[in-house]
């Protein structure tokens, strides 16, 4: 994101992919060596070689997603001996231990995440989601455009090879399958499940047809809970998965064009009128009220 503010508008649009510019053309296949970097081959790496991509909230909330994954002590620092962060020396902690580059965590919150994350574990093995497979895989592959070759990353939450599957967990406030619906328009996940199929169809040759990706959505319960954690397993469906194709096809498209030209336009380049939307006129009309226009 060094060339214009407006490449951060591309990379909400792209979702968890950010596309590069390539420096070598595409070579569909897996030998086997890893050579990707050089011959364009898809690559799978660990979580570790790269940094994360996707934005899950704050680094906390990062690390709690982390836990469920068996990834999250990793990079945390635990304050230990204090209930919050108003003294001095738990700032002073909390400063140094994001200085050294790590996540801190207070003890309480740690357990507590901890906890949660045990119980969600659990819950997706009673689900037949048992995390067997890689955690925050790390994938590079290419995508062909009209413009040339786009270089794509992606870190997927859980990868199981055998099935040719990814899981991909999201914690959310709510987990009903109402909401779940318009988390899936509104972040653009649709999106990644294109892209991240896509990935899995060039990492294992042949799979075409047989790749699957499944949301595993969490919503958490308060301390004292019978159940710290409700999760609903959820697919798109065919209608659902080919808005997702078109929305990555354009994402791919416009960023390649923009890579190419090395220009990031904004949303509009003069002043636009903003309407409504429905939902607030039909509220409107169910209190009684008669909308004049102005």
């Amino acid at each position: 994101m060094e060339r214009h503010d407006w490449r951060a508008d591309h990379h909400r649009l792209l979702e968890q992919s950010l596309p590069q510019r390539p420096e070598r053309t595409v070579a569909v296949g897996v030998d086997g060596r890893d050579t990707s970097e050089q011959v364009g081959l898809p690559r799978l790496a660990h979580a570790s070689e790269e940094r994360r991509f996707a934005v899950r909230g704050d680094e906390a909330d990062e690390r709690r997603h982390a836990l469920v994954l068996g990834k999250g002590i990793e990079g945390v620092e635990i304050i230990d001996g204090f209930a919050n962060y108003k003294k001095k020396d738990a700032q002073e902690a909390r400063d140094a231990a994001v200085d050294a580059g790590k996540t801190p965590m207070l003890r309480h919150e740690y357990e507590d995440a901890a906890l949660v994350a045990k119980d969600v574990r659990e819950s997706l093995e009673d689900l037949g989601y048992a995390l067997t497979g890689i955690s925050e895989a790390v994938v590079t592959w290419y995508e062909q455009s009209e413009y040339g070759p786009v270089k794509c990353r992606a870190m997927m939450d859980h990868l199981r090879l055998d099935l040719c599957a990814v899981w991909d967990f999201k914690t959310s406030n709510s987990a009903h399958p109402r909401a779940i619906q318009s988390h899936i328009m509104e972040y653009g996940y649709d999106i990644q499940e294109s892209a991240y199929r896509s990935a899995l169809r060039k990492l294992v040759p042949g799979s075409a047809g047989r790749e699957s990706f499944t949301f595993l959505f969490c919503e958490t319960m308060p301390p004292g809970s019978p159940r710290r954690a409700l999760i609903t397993p959820c697919r798109l469906n065919g209608t659902f998965r080919a808005i997702g194709e078109n929305r990555w096809r354009r994402a791919v498209e416009l960023w390649a064009k923009c890579n190419r030209d090395d220009l990031w336009p904004a949303y509009t380049e003069s002043c636009i009128e903003i309407e409504p939307p429905t939902w607030a006129l039909r509220n409107e009309v169910a209190e009684g009220v008669a909308i004049e226009p102005v």
